[in-house]
């Protein structure tokens, strides 16, 4: 008889649908034993090695399910074994199934546990895949072959609510409780960017386009912020030229971060769940971006350029001398969605 049981895929939180690299090898090595077929020889090496699956939370770590039949083909921090243990739990001759206190159980379980996962991020070719633990430690685990690639020790302060892959697949981005935003360098593990909102970060997300830097965030009080990672490569000559003590350095790098800012609004009244891009890629930046919150609203913003000519001391200059304009990437409110009911994704 085939042994069947019934366990948990998924307890809440986020859900991502996977094709890319990542889908390669998805029961770690073809095993066969793993595969959900009925016999080994309807055993096809083509599709064992692309699977198409759904990486969702549950009890505290990523459950890798098959989108195929439905079964959970492993998880990312016990790999196949978690799948083993509870094929060896299962009966010949019944079901089991995991009734209510013992889900409760497993779900107080995973919210003590320090090593429990709060959300988690895949690349854009689905290959890699990093996850925020509850102590505030970072791991990266390739999703094909399943072996943990980097860990980056206390990230945050706080338990990482939200983060997100760069296209590039170079940067990450994590938003904390603790009201803290910050970019990693993937390559080597390193922070290059922290920014700091005035309460816990909800959302983020990366503008469309490997070539542009531009990330989103949003927090609790409704506040958006629009941050140009590149205009820091552009001031970082000026202010050296022009800082002549520590004193003024340090204010010259908060400064530094102040000019990263390309829009800060506040038009939602309740924290802001989503953030997405939409529209044809113009100079590397999306026409459009949404917001939504829990204040039932979704705001519209629409991309604008305004040309600048940087303020000269010399009044008379000849037309070869004239600084070239420089073009200002911002975006601004044009329409609001009432949706009479609170928004949770888009």
């Amino acid at each position: 008889a085939k042994r069947i049981i019934h366990s948990t895929l998924y307890d809440g939180g986020k859900v991502v649908m996977c094709r890319g690299e990542g889908s390669h090898n998805l029961y770690l090595k073809n095993n066969k034993t793993q595969q959900p077929s009925a016999s080994d020889d309807d055993y096809n090496e083509t599709t064992a090695t692309a699977t198409p699956f759904l990486a969702a939370l549950c009890n505290g770590d990523v459950a890798l399910i098959d989108a195929e039949c439905g079964v959970k083909a492993r998880t990312i921090r016990f790999g196949v074994e978690d799948v083993q243990n509870l094929d060896a739990q299962a009966d010949d001759t019944h079901v089991d199934v995991i009734d209510t206190e013992e889900f409760e159980s497993e779900n107080a379980a995973a919210l003590s546990d320090p090593e429990s996962i709060t959300t988690f991020s895949l690349s854009y070719n689905d290959a890699d895949m990093v996850t925020a633990h509850r102590s505030g430690i970072l791991r990266h685990y390739d999703v094909t072959s399943g072996d943990l690639k980097r860990t980056i020790g206390r990230a945050h302060d706080l338990p990482v609510r939200v983060m997100e892959h760069h296209s590039s697949g170079v940067f990450l981005a994590t938003g904390s409780v603790d009201g803290f935003l910050k970019v990693w360098d993937m390559r080597g593990g390193y922070c290059t960017h922290s920014f700091q909102f005035p309460k816990g970060i909800s959302a983020i997300s990366w503008c469309p386009g490997a070539t542009t830097l531009i990330l989103a965030a949003g927090c609790d009080d409704g506040t958006v912020r629009l941050y140009d990672l590149k205009a820091q490569q552009k001031s970082k000559s000026k202010s050296k030229s022009k800082s002549k003590s520590k004193s003024k350095s340090k204010s010259k790098a908060s400064s530094n971060h102040d000019n990263m800012i390309v829009l800060e609004v506040r038009d939602h009244v309740a924290p802001v769940t989503n953030i997405c891009w939409t529209g044809e890629d113009h100079n590397g930046s999306a026409d459009w971006m949404f917001t939504s919150g829990r204040d039932s609203v979704v705001q519209l913003y629409e991309r604008v350029e305004k040309n600048t000519v940087p303020a000269s001391k010399k009044q008379k200059r000849s037309i070869q001398e004239q600084p070239a304009a420089t073009a200002l990437l911002s975006y601004t409110r044009i329409k609001t969605f009432p949706m009479y009911e609170l928004i949770e994704g888009m």
